[in-house]
Formats: structure tokens, C-alpha cells, sequence
């Protein structure tokens, strides 16, 4: 009997060392969370990363519960601004719980809808918790306001580290004959690396013919 007792009290004091470790672990856990709802993803990817703290996919539909609900309060005040960030924090939070919790699946590497028309640009973003990705953009009527765009759409989830970078443009139709033609290029920016943008195009369309002319 004595030596029963002794075993549980030795296994009552281990669990009690564990406490301080389990509870930091809490912490942690709180401040990662709390950071995904404020928008300051890299924030919480670097607590993630160095606290030891493990969160699970429904730990993050709740935050996800609450950008729909502040989106709508956002939209009934006509507050388009605030829309647009929980938009992009909501696309980017989906992304990072499909994508394994890798922190390049914040960012989606193309933002192109398929019967786009319109000017396109290859941007490289880096710096903070981003390893080097190269990601094409559109939807908008000047090169230059689509590399603002995509520079808000950082700040937009805290990614306050990295960088968007210009690597040329270019402009996608849709022909007559059902394909995809990339041509031309940006005439502040130059032209961008079609084969590429072709690649990362196909990436997301997978059925879509393209055609790549090279003469501007």
C-alpha cells in the first residue's frame, strides 16, 4: 500500500511540473488566435511558429464565424472598406486551414476569373513569414492599380513584412474560337513571362486553351 501511494503521489507531482508548460502552451494558443481574428496573420503565423502551440482547423471556423458576421454589419453600414478586408482575411484563413497551415497559402497564387478580358500582371511577393511566390493579378484598368491591389491585399491580413514586386504585364482575351490569348505587355512595367503566366493561368483552369502572341 505504501508503495502504491508513493507511485501516485510521484505521478500527481509529475503532472504538476506539466502544468506551467501546458498552460504557456494555453497562452500561446489564446494569442495565435486572438491575432487570426484582429487580421495580423504573420503575427500569429510567428507565435505559431515559436511558441510550440498547436491549433486545429475548428479552433479557426469560429474566427471564420465571426469575419461572415462583421462582414454583414460591414455591408448594412456601407462600410465597403471593411468588407474588402474581411474578404480577404475570410479567402486567406480558408486557404491556410486547406493548405496544411503553410503560410505561402495565405497568399492565392491567382486572382483571375475564368471569361476574364482584361489586363494581367506577374508579382512576386516575399519578406515576413512569405517565402519567395510568384502570383498573377487582374480585374483592373492600369497595371499600376493592380500591384496597389495586391499590396493592400496584404496589409489587408497583417502581412506588414512582405512585398509585392512588379514582373511584368500583359493582356488575356478570350477568342471567338473558345480560347485564350495572352498578348502585349504593360508600358510601365514591361512585359511579363507569358509561358509563365500561361502555367499559373492553366494552374487554376485546367480545361482552358491558350494561346500566347507575342508581338505587342
Amino acid at each position: 500500500m505504501h508503495k502504491s501511494l508513493n507511485r501516485a503521489k510521484d505521478f500527481s507531482c509529475g503532472n504538476e511540473k506539466d502544468l506551467p508548460e501546458i498552460e504557456a502552451l494555453k497562452r500561446a494558443k489564446d494569442r495565435v488566435l486572438a491575432c487570426f481574428g484582429a487580421g495580423e496573420f504573420e503575427e500569429a503565423v510567428k507565435l505559431l511558429n515559436s511558441s510550440g502551440a498547436r491549433i486545429e482547423i475548428p479552433d479557426l471556423k469560429g474566427i471564420l464565424v465571426d469575419y461572415e458576421k462583421a462582414a454583414a454589419e460591414a455591408l448594412l453600414r456601407d462600410d465597403f472598406e471593411e468588407v474588402r478586408k474581411l474578404r480577404h482575411r475570410t479567402e486567406s484563413l480558408q486557404a491556410f486551414c486547406t493548405g496544411g497551415f503553410n503560410p505561402n497559402t495565405l497568399i492565392p497564387k491567382v486572382l483571375m476569373t475564368e471569361a476574364y478580358c482584361g489586363k494581367i500582371l506577374l508579382v512576386s511577393i516575399s519578406g515576413g513569414v512569405i517565402d519567395e511566390m510568384i502570383c498573377l493579378r487582374s480585374n483592373d484598368l492600369h497595371h499600376r492599380d493592380i500591384l496597389r491591389n495586391a499590396e493592400l491585399a496584404l496589409r489587408d491580413i497583417g502581412l506588414h513584412g512582405s512585398r509585392a514586386r512588379e514582373l511584368g504585364g500583359a493582356y488575356v482575351s478570350n477568342e471567338i474560337d473558345g480560347h485564350t490569348c495572352i498578348r502585349g505587355g504593360s508600358d510601365e512595367f514591361g512585359a511579363c513571362d507569358k509561358n509563365l503566366a500561361a502555367v499559373l493561368i492553366m494552374s487554376m483552369y485546367p480545361n482552358k486553351t491558350i494561346f500566347i502572341q507575342d508581338s505587342r
